[in-house]
């Protein structure tokens, strides 16, 4: 064939239905393919892109659902990245502080959210795997607090902000920030207080600022703030030791079981002495709160179970005996339940089962004092009054309503109640 021949059989194929549906779908991919490029040109990378996306949409009232959504689909390497990458590219809009509140409550959310993990693959989390992602988190609420007060930032990755030194907060106090605070405190007590005091060394192996020297040095003097300190204090002082970072405590576990006086006697081991002295500031800073209107409950159920934790029974019932008088009526169970504790470990059973009695009475499906009861009732010789407790006994470990699953960690008021709070002044703006 003739190369005049040639040309003229591509064209008649060209000119076929065929053809001309090929040469179109090629101008579109080409056409597409222009667009992609020329939006990614001006989409950020994909962290800041994704963090980005989930602000706008938590800001236009996503609350639950975008935290979520990102933890489970980001590493936390990731998220802090891109919260670090979205505060570094708007420090004129972050001037304002009705946009950073906004930010710094996202990063607040996205610290605590829980992913959605599939419960098979998530038994096989190793431990280290567990207290690095804890240290993440940590890590995310203090770059929060330097957002919330005003610091900029000249790094230029989140990797190289250094978050162990206290940033100089460059804001003026806006007294909503305590409303902030008052929830990164209840999140960081859900990793045993990490992040919130400065210890001693070998106590924690996570290098951040202590959270609640930044918010005593925006609020001196504060309650709210020395409740906060007395708390990690607390934890530092007994609870880590019996839970460990990051796992919950056994409920059905009672303290009183290792006799605090005789460990802390042995001053030969420095952990044990300063374990001590933390625990004993917090009680300290426990009574002195008890004068205070507004945390006199908290800070006489907190001070009662420090005296109960060093044996000093008497002193312990006696600010119990304030909470079951003012308190509600969680309130009232707890200082039951733990009245109760003292009495058992002095030896008065009968004393301990009526406080156990009262405190099913307010709670009547809390598994602690089922067990407390049902075990006291065993070793008297009760087995047909043991045998009605036995199904709560059995029960698995926090089902039911029992205030005493959550005495360790939530302090005062709950992380839902306080953030419910810091969501609503959001949107009042």
């Amino acid at each position: 064939m003739t190369a005049t021949g040639s040309r003229l059989v591509k064209l008649k194929r060209m000119t076929r239905p065929t053809g001309w549906i090929g040469l179109f779908c090629a101008w579109m991919f080409l056409t597409a393919s222009a667009v992609l490029r020329t939006a990614n040109q001006d989409r950020p990378a994909e962290p800041e892109w994704l963090v980005e996306n989930g602000f706008q949409r938590y800001r236009a009232g996503q609350h639950d659902a975008v935290p979520k959504q990102l933890v489970s689909a980001m590493s936390f390497d990731s998220i802090l990245e891109g919260v670090f990458r979205l505060a570094k590219a708007s420090p004129s809009e972050l001037q304002q502080f009705g946009k950073r509140m906004a930010l710094a409550t996202f990063t607040l959310e996205l610290a605590y959210a829980r992913p959605t993990y599939d419960p098979d693959l998530n038994q096989f989390v190793s431990d280290d795997e567990r207290r690095r992602q804890v240290e993440m988190r940590v890590r995310m609420v203090s770059l929060g607090g330097r957002i919330l007060t005003g610091g900029g930032f000249t790094e230029r990755q989140a990797a190289d902000v250094n978050l162990a030194r206290t940033p100089l907060p460059a804001a003026p106090v806006d007294p909503r920030e305590r409303l902030w605070f008052e929830a990164a405190f209840a999140a960081l007590r859900s990793y045993w207080s990490e992040g919130l005091i400065s210890l001693p060394p070998g106590f924690s192996r996570i290098q951040v600022y202590p959270m609640v020297e930044l918010a005593a040095a925006r609020f001196p003097n504060e309650p709210w703030v020395m409740l906060a300190a007395a708390a990690a204090r607390e934890h530092f002082g007994w609870a880590v030791t019996n839970g460990g970072i990051g796992r919950p405590l056994i409920p059905a576990r009672m303290p009183g079981t290792v006799d605090v006086a005789v460990r802390f006697s042995n001053q030969r081991n420095p952990v044990f002495a300063e374990q001590e002295r933390l625990l004993r500031t917090a009680l300290e800073t426990y009574e002195k709160l008890v004068a205070s209107q507004e945390f006199r409950t908290v800070a006489s159920l907190r001070a009662g179970f420090v005296r109960l934790l060093i044996r000093d029974y008497g002193q312990a019932r006696k600010h119990f005996a304030t909470v079951i008088s003012r308190g509600s009526a969680l309130d009232a169970f707890l200082g039951n339940l733990l009245t109760g504790w003292t009495w058992e470990n002095s030896g008065n059973l009968r004393a301990a089962e009526a406080n156990y009695r009262a405190a099913l009475g307010l709670v009547p499906d809390a598994r602690s004092a089922s067990v407390l009861l049902g075990s006291l009732l065993m070793r008297r010789g009760d087995l047909e009054g043991a045998r009605q407790y036995l199904p709560l006994i059995l029960s698995e470990p926090g089902s039911g309503t029992d205030p005493w699953t959550s005495f360790y960690v939530e302090i005062g008021a709950s992380w839902s109640t306080l953030m419910a709070r810091l969501r609503a002044a959001l949107v009042a703006g």
